[in-house]
């Protein structure tokens, strides 16, 4: 998964907070820089609680040095919902599959909101 994809899955509450400094070291590796990213790859190895605690206030630097940009959670849902869609669109996810995902997602959304 591309940087990218991964930060806005967080925005939209989809990733685990423990997922975070792998993805972070990932950035590095393919050229991304930054402090928000080296300060969250620093945090491989430390406890999900610790690691939860910090990531919070680097996630929205973090977006800024991928290029991501804010989000609130249902504008990220929606990103990936038209990402998904496009995937099927060009046959890169079976329709029933692609289907499937975003169905999941509204669910996911309707019960946050509820």
């Amino acid at each position: 998964m591309d940087v990218q994809t991964a930060v806005t899955e967080w925005q939209a509450g989809l990733k685990e907070w423990s997922e975070l400094p792998d993805v972070a070291a990932a950035a590095l590796s393919e050229g991304f820089d930054g402090p928000s990213l080296r300060n969250l790859a620093g945090l491989i190895g430390l406890p999900w609680t610790e690691i939860q605690w910090q990531a919070p206030d680097l996630l929205a630097g973090v977006a800024a040095e991928v290029g991501v940009p804010q989000r609130t959670q249902g504008e990220a849902l929606e990103v990936i919902v038209h990402t998904e869609a496009k995937r099927i669109v060009r046959g890169d996810v079976a329709p029933e599959a692609g289907a499937e995902r975003i169905y999941r997602l509204f669910l996911r959304d309707t019960e946050r909101t509820e």
